[in-house]
């Protein structure tokens, strides 16, 4: 369960992705606070849990971004410098490393705020929105490819 649990919180809450930023935006944040049962004072403190760590995140998101946009400019320019391709591959493995031990604490966190059942229902509610999501991006063409 732990397993699951860190899995579907982890992708949906603290991905940063556009459908599950900070938990959905305040709309949606709303919706799973509901049902979930989880009071005002308790959504606060998981809010301050994401935002202490945001600048950090943004950065390690750029970091990221950069190194697969300097890989993209070596394949598109056929470049033959091995040494290159690896420096950006371990850049951006770098930081999603440090992405994912940062949603990793962050979850930890954010578990110990939560009583079991209200756990249950983030999960069960967040799956069902992940779900969703890729069914709405396979419907608009976005499962194409390889990654």
């Amino acid at each position: 369960m732990v397993k699951v649990l860190a899995a579907v919180l982890g992708m949906a809450l603290l991905a940063g992705g556009p459908a599950y930023a900070g938990g959905f935006g305040h709309r949606g944040m709303k919706d799973l606070q509901k049902k979930a049962g989880v009071d005002d004072a308790t959504a606060e403190r998981i809010k301050q849990v994401r935002k202490k760590n945001e600048d950090a995140r943004k950065a390690l998101h750029g970091e990221a971004q950069e190194a697969r946009e300097a890989l993209e400019a070596l394949v598109d320019g056929n470049s033959q410098d091995e040494a290159a391709y690896q420096k950006q591959l371990d850049r951006m493995a770098g930081a999603h490393q440090k992405l994912k031990a940062m949603r990793e604490a962050e979850l930890q966190e954010i578990r110990g705020m939560l009583k079991p059942s209200q756990q249950a229902r983030v999960v069960l509610e967040l799956r069902n929105k992940v779900k969703g999501h890729i069914r709405q991006r396979l419907s608009e063409g976005g499962g194409d490819g390889l990654f």
